[in-house]
């Protein structure tokens, strides 16, 4: 399944001891919202970080030293990501509705640790 190959994935990852911290924190907030588990949500964090890589151009490891304006648009494009990655795989509305508000929180928390 999707959500096995997730925490399969982020299994085999080296990541800086700042985005490895993110994307736990993250995974939590997600937690506490959908059931699934934290490894599978940190995989699919991950999957997102990578493709949001790909899309923007920009390395996640210079994000804090980005402009306030260009972090903001950085940060809801990839909270965009997160949830088309998770949402694929919920099956029931109020779930995803759960994401939503889980991508919410997390993003809160993402911009109040990365500003000056």
């Amino acid at each position: 399944s999707a959500i096995q190959q997730a925490e399969k994935d982020y299994s085999k990852l080296t990541l800086t001891p700042e985005i490895k911290r993110d994307v736990e924190a993250f995974a939590i907030i997600f937690g506490r919202y959908i059931p699934m588990s934290e490894l599978a949500l940190r995989g699919f964090i991950h999957l997102a970080l990578r493709d949001f890589q790909m899309q923007t151009h920009v390395d996640i490891r210079q994000f804090a030293s980005l402009a306030p304006s260009e972090r903001e648009k950085f940060t809801e494009f990839f909270e965009n990501l997160i949830y088309e990655k998770i949402s694929k795989v919920l099956q029931r509305e109020d779930q995803k509705q759960q994401l939503r508000a889980a991508v919410r929180e997390a993003g809160q928390a993402s911009r109040r640790r990365h500003s000056p």
